[in-house]
């Protein structure tokens, strides 16, 4: 069977690469975008968004699936599959392995976003959106004037607790490691809020409520004694994960994790583009999401145009 020719290739269905997608096929350049999961990415886990221009609110999957809509109606080829491989050939083209087929394409743009490691303790999973973010910039106006927790003592940790600081009543930092092993130059400025509370070598061990998240149950990790806080939300913060394995034999250049991308969305490798939370970035938002894959778009229709 023949390879399936493509201009782009988008791997990865979130906002990022529909938005992408759009603007490369505007451009009357063939397109395919390959997700394993749903398109709109994390969209379709999220509750109402307040903060995306031109919505006053409107829930994750409502958002994805306009976005699917809005794709599919302007001929942006949707694929479901799994990418186990991507190569580049002799000729210049990449090689894209699924489960089902190969495709030759003239650019590829990752846009496999991340995946947050989860506490993977009782009521995570249960009290999802209805007190438990993984997301503080995006959800933490919801609490304002109101106790929450934020678990994790990496940087992305006391960034939020230090933003959440500005915003709630208190905010309750937990952290597996002793104040002492926190590695971080944003401790100073947490340990000097007053509404911040770090609750060092400790664990959280379940979140509590009925209908929303209502506390939380703590264990110091040297006295074993545990105590129960009220909270109204509960950030976890103990890293994330990017989704490119495939990019294997590419030998991208990364930093912790993410993919290392110039101002036009560039890797290292010529015409491998990357958008979005996969890459090496300060702020992961929707709008910020959009925007690198409209880069992503022009810089891909740049580099195809150039070798005509």
């Amino acid at each position: 069977m023949m390879n399936k020719q493509i201009d782009v290739a988008i791997i990865g269905g979130g906002i990022a690469g529909i938005t992408a997608g759009l603007y490369v096929k505007r451009s009357n350049l063939s397109v395919i975008a390959i997700d394993r999961n749903v398109f709109g990415g994390k969209l379709a886990k999220l509750g109402d968004i307040y903060n995306y221009p031109g919505f006053e609110a409107i829930s994750g999957p409502e958002l994805a699936y306009k976005l699917m809509e809005q794709a599919e109606k302007n001929g942006v080829e949707l694929e479901y599959g799994n990418v186990l491989n991507v190569t580049k050939q002799d000729n210049g083209l990449f090689l894209v392995q699924t489960e089902e087929h190969f495709i030759e394409a003239k650019v590829v743009i990752i846009a496999t976003g991340t995946i947050e490691k989860q506490l993977g303790i009782p009521g995570e999973k249960q009290f999802l959106n209805r007190g438990v973010s993984y997301c503080a910039t995006c959800d933490g106006p919801l609490y304002r004037n109101k106790e929450v927790a934020v678990v994790g003592y990496l940087d992305t940790a006391l960034d939020e607790a230090i933003y959440l600081s500005g915003i709630a009543k208190k905010v309750y930092l937990i952290s597996k490691v002793r104040l002492e092993d926190i590695e971080s130059s944003k401790l100073p400025n947490a340990i000097k809020r007053p509404n911040i509370d770090i609750l060092a070598f400790s664990d959280v061990l379940s979140i509590k409520g009925t209908d929303h998240v209502e506390s939380i149950l703590v264990s110091n990790l040297e006295t074993n004694n545990e105590q129960e806080i009220k909270v109204s939300a509960v950030f976890p913060y103990i890293g994330q994960k990017t989704l490119t394995e495939f990019l294997a034999n590419l030998k991208v250049e990364t930093r912790n994790g993410y993919l290392v991308v110039s101002k036009d969305m560039e890797t290292n490798v010529p015409g491998l583009l990357a958008a979005g939370d996969t890459i090496d970035k300060k702020l992961r938002q929707l709008v910020t999401a959009a925007g690198d894959g409209c880069i992503a778009a022009a810089t891909a229709i740049r580099y195809i145009k150039v070798r005509k």
